[in-house]
């Protein structure tokens, strides 16, 4: 009786070993698989796309700006200001706008990736929504050129404009001047 116990626990330890070499024999093809999904993964990213910002045409005002301003004295559109790509280009009375900025409505609109995106005002030259943030820079020319001495107001200075889902970055220059 001693001799078939002894043959019984030799084989019941021989069946063991060999269920846990199966086993982890398995876990190792899994792993393997594993790895190799991980690294097509990883070749699969495709890269961000440049941020797309363009200029206003003449006939792309923006409709929530055609509604009429909201201030009670505002006659004809005076807290709308215009922010043209440089001085020479308000001289030649060239028709693009880098950016609307109502006043009246705290609002700047800008065209960016193909289309007309309005920003509410966030604090001080800054606009955002949860899209795309703007911020922008002025300060007064030293000299005016005498074709436009006659304006009340002039600015000139940098627009920063921010996609947020990838931080895609454009800087511009602008100009801005009025009665």
């Amino acid at each position: 009786m001693k001799k078939t116990f002894l043959v019984l626990s030799i084989l019941s330890l021989f069946a063991c070993q060999k269920k846990t070499e199966t086993k982890e024999i398995k876990a190792k093809d899994s792993v393997t698989t594993k790895k190799d999904t991980v690294k097509t993964d990883k070749v699969a990213k495709t890269p961000a796309v440049q941020l797309n910002i363009v200029d206003f045409k003449p006939d792309e005002i923006p409709a929530e700006m055609l509604k009429g301003s909201t201030h009670p004295y505002d006659m004809e559109g005076e807290s709308i200001m215009e922010l043209v790509p440089s001085m020479k280009d308000f001289i030649k009375g060239t028709p693009l706008n880098v950016v609307y900025i109502d006043l009246s409505l705290k609002k700047a609109f800008i065209k960016a990736d193909g289309k007309i995106v309005a920003l509410k005002e966030t604090g001080e030259d800054q606009y955002s929504n949860n899209e795309y943030k703007l911020s922008f820079t002025s300060k007064t020319p030293e000299k005016l050129p005498q074709e436009i001495e006659v304006v009340t107001y002039a600015y000139e200075g940098k627009i920063t404009i921010i996609r947020n889902s990838d931080q895609s970055t454009v800087v511009r220059d602008y100009f801005a001047a009025g009665l």
